[in-house]
């Protein structure tokens, strides 16, 4: 099929818009919030929506968000043309991004080298496993990759001389600027730092100079430095600590207690670099053989391409502060690289073959690993099985329910099973130097296990951690009395979110509480834990309890409501 498609640039837009709205607008809105990121953001979003506040959104209408607000105002008009605030509108700008790159790596491909590479590697892309996560959760990581991607393309596009219009570089330093305001100054470092280093080894640095001198620069100035002034003006030091020290400059240098979390060692995203790329990663260790054997770097594409790579991974690795979605801005050139690889070889025989043959192997290696998982899955107890899930990276909350999912119902096993199958029938084109259908193999390999994770896992996960259908019935229960949520000790996010206007927090201590429940006709929201720590002492009564145990797995909810003063001493006389 790939190969009748070879010069039909249309036929690969429509068939890459066709696989972008199947991994990654789906399921967009299946699920509900179950871990702690994405009602994080949500909250911004709904305050834009509901406040107004468009210059400097806030979250929960009251505190400073950790990250600029591209994402959030992406979201916001996506909500707004939808008519209401849903988990499918705030997930969409990742989404919306996400196919964008991968139009992009499209782009890429079929205009530095020809459409079937272009096609080769928007198809990678869509089917990267972190991509198509990224591209599917309310998170900025996909806001960043793309407006570090844009950029960069369009400075090759014009140093290659295939954008020739001035006005194209006015349109580099808006979306640069822009940029910035998707996860703060670390777009414009990283677009720098790679422009740079490129710049360097060609020995070109009359264009920085002319890069520093354009009238374009003033235009991503006013962009970014408008909002940050806006921002600025409207929280002063506070806005400045948050989003400057700590969530840049501490995040970056700081380890140790005082870092701000996520601390891992130099060496820490070298193994994520090939697990979170998988299945095309698989082309990695013959692709970076001859990058350096066949000196593909004397290529001016292979050059840039390989740099981005570098430089981004380089990068994450020198922070303190280092999260697996962090190097997925460098997945887009690294795929338009294999799809360069892949279509060079593509109906090769000979001495070249053998480069092709080791991937072939390694696919065998993944058919015959997937097979283990299913023995495993299979013969093993509960504990080595959750041993596994938390060596693979999950969490323990996350581990405890797959494995419960594993033994509770069938597909998983046909799974693993059509997945081995998979990845031995490219293994086995592979060995016979038949490139395209082995790509088209494990394409199908991507695009199964997308579509397993979200139609199927995804809300397994949702239904035991998250709280979107307790605090549904808790507003049920008390439709209209005030709904009152006691924070301590619980990601309050979520419940915020679900909760909307009719949720207020409770801000202060115990004794507060006690003074709030002293009221007949309020309900108050709080973990399980405190109540059964503090039920003796508070004068209420238990209505709800929630099925979803939080993000971290161990946190239910309660509903309990207040049953007066009077009530509340007969009842402590009773008890004594």
């Amino acid at each position: 099929m790939l190969a009748t498609l070879t010069e039909r640039r249309a036929a690969h837009l429509v068939l890459l818009a066709v696989l972008c709205a199947t991994v990654f607008f789906w399921f967009l809105g299946e699920t509900p919030f179950h871990n702690k990121g994405e009602p994080r953001e949500a909250l911004v979003v709904q305050d834009i929506v509901t406040h107004g506040n468009w210059l400097f959104p806030l979250k929960a209408g009251w505190q400073i968000p950790s990250k600029p607000p591209l994402f959030h105002w992406i979201g916001a008009l996506a909500s707004l043309a939808w008519g209401e605030v849903t988990e499918a509108t705030i997930r969409f700008p990742s989404a919306l991004l996400g196919a964008l790159g991968v139009f992009l790596a499209y782009w890429a491909g079929a205009k530095l080298y020809d459409p079937l590479t272009g096609l080769l590697a928007g198809l990678m892309l869509a089917t990267t496993f972190v991509y198509q996560n990224a591209a599917t959760e309310a998170r900025v990581d996909m806001t960043l990759a793309f407006f570090l991607a844009l950029p960069l393309l369009l400075f090759f596009g014009m140093h290659q001389r295939i954008l020739k219009n001035g006005l194209w570089w006015y349109l580099f330093f808006a979306i640069a600027g822009l940029g910035v305001l998707a996860k703060g100054p670390v777009s414009l470092i990283l677009t720098g730092l790679i422009i740079t280093a490129f710049v360097a080894i060609k020995n070109e640095w009359s264009l920085v100079l002319r890069l520093a001198r354009h009238p374009g620069v003033l235009v991503g100035l006013a962009i970014f430095g408008g909002w940050y002034g806006i921002a600025l003006a409207n929280a002063g030091s506070e806005f400045a600590t948050l989003q400057f020290v700590k969530e840049n400059l501490n995040r970056f240098f700081v380890h140790g207690e005082d870092g701000t979390g996520h601390q891992k060692p130099l060496y820490y995203f070298f193994p994520y670099l090939f697990s979170l790329g998988l299945p095309w990663t698989l082309f990695l260790p013959p692709l970076l053989w001859s990058y350096f054997k066949e000196q593909w770097f004397k290529d001016d594409r292979a050059l840039f391409f390989g740099l981005w790579v570098a430089v981004v991974l380089g990068f994450f690795s020198l922070s303190a502060g280092k999260r697996p979605p962090y190097i997925l801005p460098l997945y887009l050139p690294l795929t338009v690289l294999i799809a360069v690889w892949c279509r060079e070889r593509a109906g090769r025989t000979g001495t070249v073959a053998k480069s092709v043959l080791s991937v072939g192997w390694l696919a065998a290696g993944m058919g015959a690993m997937m097979l283990a998982v299913l023995g495993a899955a299979i013969l093993w107890s509960g504990s080595e099985a959750s041993s596994l899930l938390g060596a693979a990276g999950l969490q323990e909350p996350e581990a405890a329910v797959i494995w419960r999912l594993v033994q509770e119902n069938r597909w998983p096993y046909w799974y693993l099973l059509g997945s081995a199958v998979l990845c031995f029938l490219a293994a086995r084109n592979l060995l016979l130097s038949r490139m395209l259908p082995a790509v088209a193999q494990l394409g199908a390999l991507g695009i199964v296990t997308s579509l397993v994770i979200q139609g199927f896992v995804a809300p397994v996960l949702a239904d035991a951690l998250s709280y979107r259908e307790f605090v549904r019935r808790a507003i049920r229960t008390a439709p209209d009395a005030p709904l009152l949520l006691f924070p301590r000790g619980i990601d309050a996010a979520p419940i915020l979110f679900y909760g909307g206007e009719r949720v207020e927090r409770i801000r202060g201590n115990l004794q507060t509480l006690k003074t709030r429940l002293s009221e007949s006709d309020v309900y108050v929201i709080l973990s399980e834990r405190q109540w059964t720590k503090f039920r003796s002492e508070v004068p209420a009564v238990l209505l709800l309890q929630s099925r979803g145990r939080g993000a971290n797995g161990d946190d239910p909810l309660v509903l309990v409501r207040g049953r007066g003063a009077e009530q509340a001493s007969a009842d402590l006389t009773r008890r004594r």
